[in-house]
């Protein structure tokens, strides 16, 4: 039923992609025709990348419509495409689409902070649409990104400009010429930041003086400046005062310059001060009075003045008045009241600080220079008069007014973002008026702005000290806190005053939004307990709330309770049907219930209404994964190899489904089917090492062992691991069909009377199939003669359990047996355990034998034991043995050690009696028949290379050859053999 489910959304699926395909724009069609032949075989990755190689060429031949339309489509295919979106950004930014580039951008720094580029999209996107503070916020990013990088502070430089931040413009201006003195580049921003302050400065303040010292320093740093040239003389033309004292202080160090003087002649007259132009014509008259131009300025002066003086109005008198008798108090009144009955503010302003040089301190001047400067809003500078108004005359309205004064210049600091001055200024208002909220307000803004926390709460519970009952601190307290994130108390505030007042909207709001961040923070310190009273609190207040859900959610999921979880799930949904971020908690949810089916049948419904989304994707095939490996384990291998084969479609790239889809098939021994399997993915992905591996494990399971070297010599190649080496080789032992062994044997005795002897061998092998066959010749020496026999062996397997063993041999009676046969079937049980059953027939000289033999081997890991005990019945040919038939029993114990991928082995031996299967012991057999002997050997084997191997043991046999009697004791034989064989495949 799932399977079928399946099928049916991914029909869907299909349906909606055709839908969508055929509503996309002509660009985009034309790409994916030009692309369809190659879509099915790669991922969105490599499609995304092809759409953005087209761009590319697309820029450079500057068909910008058709960059924009690829570029869209490869970031809609795989939106973790980097390169693609800093060029739609920086195609955006080049074609004024400043807004878009604006987003673009901020989604690469999100992601990608050090990718240096966008920063300048963001910041020029903002800048030209005239939002220079975000664009100043982006610039401070990029250099704490990039430190003190000197391309981003120009940018500061010229944002703290534009946004009439001049004291930070002074401070950053100093540092770069410090550090770039030499740049022109810095040079002229520099230059540049003190002409426009000096504007500014001639604009807000008309501070002439302060607007000249800028102008100096815009020129000191660099003199090639022509507007700041241009503008100083500007400034000195139209402000004659201050060309003045400019020339005033040049006379101080040359008092009788001509030229310095006429210049000031000429100042003064143009400014009609015609007392002062006569009194420097004088002086000029007096240095130079044969001078023809200052002889005749003498009459043409006087006249001029004269004129002047008759023609004038009452405020120029009072003004000619001034310039005679700058002191003159009542004609100070005089202009300055005119002036500002013209509405002349400015004059005013400037006859106030005239009349404050020639009468300092006095209270009517000083007055009227505070309201002048509060209705100009030049509010520093009323701070400073106002405190000095109150010395004087201390009266309670002047107080207040004086109050509002420093407030309004600390609201124009924080305005300004100087949040220390403001602080300065706030705390003089304390001073006035100890309980003011505005100023502990002015001052919990100020800390706010210095990120100084712990003063800010410092401040706001020293004014709630004052106000306990202050709903608007209150909440601010409140908000302040959630922001740092005390999210406990904020809400405990945010509590109370939803009790004091219910129904309040905005309380209820933040009251709401304060739990939900308590709770995710209890979350992320995985206090769930916690976390689930705050949000049943909220879910209290707003049983719909889709934060408050998705954290129930969430926080039931953590603590492995599904099903309530999933009930959860079930109510959100049916408040918000069709919710995105619910579906996915949903088969979240289902998925870590260990309910995969279902969990794949959610996302494969997402996936089809977001058949981009590649955590979606990702997600999917997770589930699905995670489903066949559940059929797995259940034997329900149909189904496991269905979803698997459906992870093959959704991703193409993925190999996890297609191994585990393989290893199921190895695993049922299906070598044909899963040849097919591993054949088709690598086809899709050639060069996986998993695959690839399986691939050489099939072959060699099919017994197509030739097949199976060639792969594995190529997996060995490309990925040179000595395991892989090792395998190569060993399946290429598997392709050999004959083997040659050597063997020999050396017997020693205690006993002078027993010679010694050697024994060797030579055998051919070939191999089949289902077993081998073998043929050798043994050849044995002593003093007493030499011995020759001939061996016909076989092994043949009738199944995978059952094997037989047979072995005839023929000699000529010397050292060895005549006649020898022998002939054992061997079962293996369960994988680790053998037995073995046959029988053996002996022909010698002296007598025969017949023995029955049966064996258990059993397997323990690296450790394997084999225990046999023969049977054995002997008949003495001689004819004067009377008692011709004899019993008797033999044991032996071998144990292994295996190494080296079961190749090489250390073995030990142990036996009790003569064995008709010890070849050592066959010389002798006739005389040992029937005794009690032991022995113990030991014997490592070493393989080289798979195909060949070298062993060697060596063993001691003591053997009780005579009773003891009264006269004489016990007789032994001790027998010392050492055993060499070497064995070769080809």
């Amino acid at each position: 039923m799932l399977e079928a489910r399946l099928k049916k959304i991914k029909m869907d699926k299909r349906a909606r992609v055709v839908k969508e395909f055929c509503n996309i724009a002509i660009p985009i069609v034309f790409v994916f025709c030009t692309e369809v032949s190659g879509a099915q075989k790669n991922t969105a990755a490599v499609k995304s990348e092809e759409l953005y190689q087209a761009a590319i060429n697309a820029v450079r031949s500057k068909d910008t419509a058709r960059s924009l339309t690829l570029l869209n489509s490869s970031i809609a295919i795989n939106n973790n495409h980097v390169d693609a979106k800093v060029l739609l950004a920086k195609i955006c930014f080049n074609t004024r689409r400043y807004e878009q580039a604006i987003r673009i951008s901020v989604d690469v720094i999100q992601h990608f902070p050090k990718y240096r580029d966008v920063y300048y999209y963001v910041i020029g996107g903002y800048i030209n649409t005239g939002d220079n503070v975000r664009a100043l916020s982006y610039t401070d990013a990029a250099l704490n990104q990039f430190g003190s990088d000197k391309e981003f502070m120009l940018k500061k430089l010229g944002l703290l400009d534009a946004l009439g931040r001049f004291t930070d413009g002074d401070a950053l201006a100093n540092y770069l010429y410090k550090i770039y003195w030499l740049d022109e580049k810095v040079q002229a921003a520099c230059s540049y930041h003190y002409f426009v302050k000096a504007g500014w400065i001639l604009k807000s303040k008309n501070d002439v003086v302060s607007a000249k010292g800028s102008f100096d320093m815009a020129l000191k740093i660099n003199p090639e400046n022509k507007d700041a040239r241009i503008g100083e003389e500007k400034l000195l033309y139209n402000n004659k005062e201050l060309m003045l004292d400019q020339l005033n202080a040049e006379l101080e160090k040359d008092s009788t310059s001509y030229e310095l003087l006429m210049h000031k002649l000429g100042v003064l007259q143009e400014m009609r001060r015609y007392a002062e132009s006569l009194e420097v014509l004088s002086k000029i008259l007096k240095y130079h009075p044969n001078d023809r131009k200052a002889l005749l300025l003498n009459t043409s002066l006087t006249t001029e003045a004269a004129e002047f003086y008759q023609k004038t109005n009452y405020y120029a008198l009072y003004q000619t008045i001034l310039e005679k008798d700058p002191a003159n108090q009542e004609a100070l009144n005089k202009v300055i009241g005119i002036a500002i009955d013209r509405g002349d503010n400015k004059a005013a302003l400037q006859y106030v600080d005239l009349a404050l040089k020639r009468l300092p301190g006095n209270y009517d001047f000083l007055s009227k220079k505070l309201d002048l400067e509060v209705g100009a809003r030049n509010y520093v500078e009323a701070a400073k008069v106002a405190p000095i108004l109150y010395a004087k005359r201390p009266t309670a309205k002047l107080k207040a007014y004086t109050i509002e004064t420093i407030l309004s210049c600390g609201r124009f600091y924080l305005a300004q973002q100087q949040p220390d001055s403001a602080i300065y200024q706030f705390n003089l208002v304390l001073g006035y008026d100890s309980l003011n909220v505005e100023a502990y307000k002015g001052k919990i803004s100020g800390w706010y702005m210095l990120n100084d926390r712990e003063q800010v709460m410092n401040e706001i519970n020293k004014v709630l000290s004052i106000y306990p009952d202050n709903k608007a601190l209150i909440i601010k307290k409140s908000s302040l806190l959630a922001e740092f994130g005390s999210n406990e108390k904020a809400s405990a505030i945010s509590d109370s005053l939803l009790n004091v007042t219910p129904g309040d909207k905005r309380l209820e709001s933040m009251y709401i939004d304060q739990r939900l961040a308590a709770a995710a923070e209890y979350m992320s310190n995985e206090d769930y307990k916690q976390a689930q009273v705050y949000l049943d609190g909220v879910l209290a207040k707003d049983p719909h709330n889709n934060l408050a859900l998705n954290y129930k959610i969430n926080l039931l999921d953590a603590e492995h309770k599904y099903a309530e979880a999933m009930a959860y799930v079930d109510t959100a949904l049916a408040v918000y049907p069709g919710d995105k971020s619910l579906l996915v908690k949903k088969a979240s949810v289902l998925f870590n219930f260990g309910l995969f089916p279902e969990s794949v049948l959610v996302y494969a419904d997402l996936h089809n209404r977001y058949p981009y989304s590649k955590k979606i994707a990702d997600a999917l095939e997770d589930a699905m994964i995670s489903a066949g490996k559940t059929f797995e384990k259940k034997h329900m291998v149909d189904s496991a190899i269905f979803y698997y084969n459906e992870i093959a479609i959704l991703n193409s790239k993925d190999t996890l489904a297609d191994l585990y889809k393989v290893n199921i098939l190895i695993e049922l021994k299906k070598y044909f089917e899963a040849l097919n399997a591993v054949n088709s993915a690598l086809n899709r992905n050639a060069s996986t090492e998993s695959l690839l591996q399986r691939r050489v494990v099939i072959l060699e399971g099919l017994k197509r062992f030739k097949e199976a070297v060639l792969f594995a010599d190529t997996l060995s190649k490309l990925f040179p691991y000595k395991s892989y080496q090792d395998y190569a080789s060993y399946l290429k032992e598997k392709t050999y069909k004959t083997q040659f062994a050597l063997n020999f044997l050396h017997s020693g005795y205690d006993d002078p009377n027993t010679l010694p002897y050697t024994y060797t061998s030579f055998t051919i092998r070939h191999l089949f199939d289902r077993g081998s066959y073998a043929g050798t010749i043994r050849l044995a020496g002593r003093q007493q003669g030499n011995g020759i026999e001939g061996d016909a062996e076989f092994s043949f397997k009738h199944s995978a359990s059952l094997v037989s063993n047979g072995d005839i041999a023929v000699g000529n009676g010397t050292i060895l047996p005549k006649f020898r046969l022998a002939y054992s079937v061997f079962k293996t049980i369960s994988k680790t355990v053998e037995v073995e059953f046959g029988g053996r027939y002996l022909s010698l000289d002296s007598l025969t034998s017949v023995t029955l033999v049966t064996s258990f081997a059993k397997r323990f890991g690296s450790v394997w034991f084999n225990l046999k005990a023969f049977g054995i019945q002997e008949t003495d040919n001689l004819a004067h043995t009377i008692n011709k038939n004899h019993l008797y029993t033999a044991y032996n114990l071998t144990g292994r050690y295996y190494t080296h991928n079961d190749l090489d082995y250390i073995s030990l031996i142990a036996g009790v009696g003569t064995s008709p299967d010890d070849l050592s012991r066959l010389v002798l057999f006739p005389k040992l028949a029937g005794l009690l002997s032991k022995s113990v050997g030991f014997g490592y084997q070493k393989a080289i290379d798979y195909n060949s191997s070298i062993g060697i043991t060596g063993a001691w046999t003591n053997t009780k050859t005579g009773n003891s009697t009264k006269t004489e004791a016990a007789t032994f034989l001790n027998q010392y053999d050492l055993y060499l064989d070497w064995k070769i495949k080809f």
